[in-house]
């Protein structure tokens, strides 16, 4: 009789025989590396479009705020050329969401630069 001993093996060395740990893990960090610069490249160009629109919301209400204050006249004069009961609501509410706007989105590109602040964000999306 042949002297054979029994061989075992484990799952584990089984699958460490057929490829690297580090080989599955590089691939998949690689992918994951690709989508998240993908999603941080977006956020980012929205973050500069947001900021773009708040600061030409901003601007644009501003200005036409500006014009009626230097324009309008008190009751004293008989022609006004402005209308007695002229709503300035909508104008005021335009240059309050474009100045929520503009800090909200440079809050966001400056938060995004901060590490500690991005790594807190990346641990609670997953």
């Amino acid at each position: 009789m042949a002297d054979t001993k029994p061989q075992f093996t484990t799952d584990y060395q089984e699958s460490q025989d057929q490829h690297s740990e580090f080989e599955t893990r590089g691939g998949i960090d690689r992918k994951a590396s690709g989508v998240s610069r993908v999603a941080e490249s977006a956020r980012l160009g929205l973050t500069v479009l947001a900021l773009l629109v708040g600061i030409t919301m901003l601007g644009t209400a501003a200005t036409t705020l500006q014009v009626y204050n230097t324009t309008s006249l008190t009751t004293d004069f008989r022609l006004s050329p402005w209308p007695r009961e002229f709503d300035l609501r909508p104008t005021i509410a335009l240059v309050t969401c474009g100045a929520i706007v503009f800090v909200a989105s440079t809050i966001s590109m400056i938060a995004g630069k901060i590490q500690a602040v991005s790594i807190l964000y990346l641990h609670y999306m997953r």
